[in-house]
Parts: structure tokens; sequence; C-alpha cells
């Protein structure tokens, strides 16, 4: 089932394929919409493995051969968000 469109994934993917695009690297602006998808998903139940790896997933489809670029800014964000989400 896809994403609702105002899902923390959804708008995730969304600055994720705005800053492929733009072709500048890792935008901080992305960093509140990791850390809402994070604790989005924490609040799911998910555990952080596995939001870790769906992440990476995320990345690879979304920023292609960036996705190791994006990657090192992106997890530590995450993290960040699944256990600090109330700096949010």
């Amino acid at each position: 089932m896809p994403d609702a469109p105002d899902s923390p994934r959804a708008h995730l993917v969304a600055a994720l394929i705005e800053a492929r695009l733009a072709r500048r690297g890792v935008p901080p602006s992305l960093e509140p919409l990791v850390r809402v998808f994070a604790r989005a998903e924490r609040e799911a139940g998910v555990p952080v493995e596995r939001m870790l790896v769906d992440l990476k997933r995320v990345l690879a489809e979304t920023v292609y051969t960036d996705a190791d670029l994006f990657a090192k800014r992106v997890v530590g964000w995450a993290v960040a968000g699944f256990y600090h989400s109330s700096r949010d």
C-alpha cells in the first residue's frame, strides 16, 4: 500500500528527490524530515535496525549513486530522531 501523501515517509522521499535534482549535496533542511520519519517509525513499533535498513533502501531508490554521501548524515539524524525526538 502506498504511503499517504502527508506521511513522514512521503515528505522525506519528496525532499530526497528534490535534493537529488538540485545536485547540491545533502541539504540541512532534510534533518527535521529525517527526525520526524524516525520518530514515526519508533512510534509505530519499528525496531531501529529495521528503520535504518528501510531508510538506506529509500536513499538508494531516491538519490541513487549519491546514497552513500547522503547516508553519512541522514543515518545520524535518523538515529538521533529515533532516540531523541524531543529536539524536533
